[in-house]
């Protein structure tokens, strides 16, 4: 009986030893298999052309400045899931009127290449459709441009040019077959090079004299400043709703393939190391069978 215990467990080890280094031998190829895959039956991605690709924003804020504006954007890709656009702002206003004493200027002409990296953020159960259509950018501007300003008893005018960065959103507002508004709020902020002339009405109040001592030659603002605040209607021939979408399909199916392979890969290791520990006890259970074999022989 003792003798056909050992035989059993003898066979028991060596079945295990010869699945043990089967799964390795077929983890190493499956893994290999899983990680070659390329191709990925999935539907062609949409293509986003002619006036889908550009935007047209009127900036509320600076109309109610009396400051009339318009910015031009371009999508770098015809794919809807570009994340990348182009855009151009230009503002003027000059030689601009007002009878509020003491009189009131806010002249400016500004013209600011931009870019933009667009983002959403992953949908979420619980939160509403209109939360998961936000749009999200980040990005950079440079600009250039002349001002005159005067809120008060003085005033300053001179050339600005600086740079920095740029944040905001945008979510659907309107939408009528291929027509669409949206609403983008968001500021900029950054540093700027400007040397300005001081000013202010003579004691008749019929023209401006220069100020001297309140003039300023050629500098950098030595801290970022907020440059424009945003609360644009963007007019657009396919809305944000339709763009800038979070992962590319075959991406998305490519990875799920991916992680489903490191998953099989882990449990086929739990697996071999869960029969690898099952050998070292039936080695054990042999070693303690031979050894109570021997004592009882003695």
């Amino acid at each position: 009986m003792r003798k056909a215990e050992q035989y059993l467990l003898t066979l028991t080890v060596l079945l295990i030893t010869a699945r043990v280094s089967l799964s390795a031998q077929t983890s190493g190829e499956r893994g290999d298999f899983a990680f070659s895959r390329t191709e990925t039956t999935v539907p062609a991605d949409d293509k986003i052309e002619g006036l889908d690709r550009w935007a047209f924003r009127i900036n509320a804020l600076e109309l109610l400045c009396t400051v009339p504006n318009i910015n031009v954007e371009f999508d770098l890709s015809s794919s809807p899931f570009n994340r990348w656009s182009l855009g151009l702002t230009a503002k003027y206003n000059w030689n601009t009127t007002h009878s509020v004493p003491p009189p009131l200027v806010f002249n400016m002409f500004e013209i600011r290449p931009e870019f933009r990296r667009w983002y959403r953020l992953s949908p979420k159960e619980g939160r509403s459709s209109a939360a998961n259509e936000r749009v999200f950018f980040v990005g950079g501007y440079i600009h250039g441009g002349t001002y005159s300003i005067k809120p008060g008893t003085y005033g300053i005018q001179g050339p600005l040019l600086g740079a920095g960065a740029l944040w905001g959103y945008e979510f659907p507002l309107y939408t009528y077959r291929h027509f669409s508004i949206d609403f983008e709020l968001g500021f900029a902020a950054g540093l700027g090079v400007t040397s300005y002339t001081a000013y202010s009405l003579n004691r008749s109040g019929s023209d401006y004299i220069r100020v001297p001592e309140r003039s300023k030659g050629l500098h950098l603002c030595p801290f970022p400043i907020v440059s424009e605040l945003r609360a644009c209607f963007v007019f657009r021939s396919l809305s944000v709703r339709e763009k800038y979408k979070k992962v590319d399909a075959k991406k998305l199916i490519l990875r799920q393939e991916r992680d489903e392979a490191k998953r099989l890969e882990a449990e086929r290791r739990k697996e071999i190391k869960a029969e690898k520990k099952a050998l070292r006890q039936q080695r054990r259970a042999l070693r303690n069978a031979d050894v109570e074999q021997k004592g009882k022989r003695k």
